[in-house]
């Protein structure tokens, strides 16, 4: 039988079905699995055995879990900013995607790459407001400001020093897709499965567990 592709390897470790030692791993594949974004993964469970990773592969692989750590507190510090204004932007914000599940259910210093906020549509002007007092700027691309009209999440926002990127969105997915019009993706049942919850001692909402499991995997 082919051997099993390193990326599902490293996630059966990462779940606890099967260990990872780094012995077993060539170069070419620790360059791989760090081009996928996947480096402080590998750390983390191989940890304690860095040294013994072929050539020159050691050195990325710490690089890339301090990379990994770095970028994570830059987007939690963000994320942090952002929520202490949620009493001004009509209460607490709902957390979406990787920003929610990151501490919970990620690998130790596993990172989204950006923070994903649902707000009511009556609420998003207060909201990009809230982004522009925080020196957030609307991101500069090739869509008009019409094609945001009928999108699922306003123009996203950088910040032009962490290069945090923020998008609010106003549904979990785009009306063209039709998984909002009914179903569990549907407003009036995303409502019903908000939870309350707690991003570093800030009140927020989160999906429920049974939701954000749908929802991610019908975004994938």
């Amino acid at each position: 039988m082919p051997a099993e592709p390193l990326a599902l390897t490293l996630l059966r470790a990462a779940a606890g079905r099967n260990t990872l030692s780094a012995r077993q791993l060539r170069e070419e594949q620790i360059r791989w699995v760090l081009d996928l974004g996947l480096g402080a993964l590998l750390h983390g469970l191989i940890d304690g055995e860095i040294e013994r990773l072929p050539g020159a592969a050691a050195p990325l692989v710490e690089g890339a879990e301090m990379t990994a750590r770095f970028r994570q507190g830059l987007l939690c510090d963000a994320a942090s900013e952002i929520l202490d204004q949620s009493p001004a932007l009509r209460g607490p914000v709902t957390l979406i995607k990787g920003i929610s599940i990151a501490e919970q259910h990620y690998p130790p210093h596993g990172t989204t790459c950006d923070i994903d906020l649902r707000r009511l549509p009556a609420e998003l002007a207060a909201c990009e407001d809230g982004m522009r007092a925080l020196g957030y700027l609307p991101e500069v691309s090739d869509r008009p400001d019409s094609f945001y009209e009928t999108h699922h999440h306003s123009r996203p926002f950088h910040h032009p020093l962490t290069g945090v990127r923020v998008e609010a969105h106003t549904a979990l997915f785009p009306p063209r897709t039709g998984l909002t019009d009914g179903g569990p993706f549907a407003a009036a049942h995303v409502a019903s499965q908000l939870r309350p919850g707690d991003y570093h001692g800030r009140p927020v909402r989160r999906l429920s567990n049974e939701l954000q499991l749908l929802f991610l995997a019908a975004h994938w």
